[in-house]
């Protein structure tokens, strides 16, 4: 296994597997429901095989939103499909996964209207496209609207905290800061 994500209720796991094929490997995306005493039998997640898909965020009503490097680098969305499937990843667009940088690892609101992405910027001859470290969105519309750069070191693990403090991994320790130092309404 090599990333792992609870839904917020805590009953279903998302998991990514990484397997030998020939001379690469192959991303696959697993399901497992919590029963009274375990968890069900994994199921694979067909519309997720293939994509280098992980870094899975899931809100409330099941809706998946995930790093994918197929067919391009950066955050879709997936909404549950009936029996445990799940449909075709929605690209986010270019406003959250600009080229010239790899955008992954979406903390998202429950509300799905806000969402705080770990940005790694690929590309430093472009000023444009600023900095490593998380960027907070804004929906707008059927899109999403940068609001800006968090002053906050380049890292990834987001989580909000019950008690207001906005948890993240950077140089190899977790660290917070309250939402409100930052400027974040969560």
């Amino acid at each position: 296994v090599y990333i792992a994500a609870l839904s917020p209720d805590g009953q279903t796991a998302f998991f990514l597997v990484r397997q030998p094929a020939g001379d690469a490997t192959v991303d696959r995306v697993y399901r497992s429901d919590r029963t009274g005493d375990g968890w069900t039998e994994p199921v694979e997640l067909p519309t997720l095989a293939g994509r280098g898909a992980g870094y899975i965020s899931v809100v409330p009503d099941g809706t998946l939103y995930l790093f994918a490097s197929r067919p391009r680098p950066g955050i879709y969305r997936t909404e549950p499909a009936g029996d445990g499937r799940y449909g075709t990843p929605v690209w986010l667009g270019d406003a959250v996964s600009p080229e010239g940088t790899t955008s992954f690892d979406a903390l998202v609101h429950p509300d799905e209207d806000r969402l705080i992405i770990s940005r790694y910027v690929d590309d430093s001859e472009r000023e444009d496209l600023g900095e490593s470290g998380f960027y907070l969105y804004r929906r707008a519309g059927d899109g999403w609207t940068e609001v800006r750069r968090l002053d906050l070191p380049y890292g990834w693990g987001a989580t909000v905290l019950p008690d207001g403090r906005f948890l993240f991994v950077a140089d190899g320790d977790l660290q917070t800061v309250p939402l409100a130092e930052i400027g974040v309404d969560w």
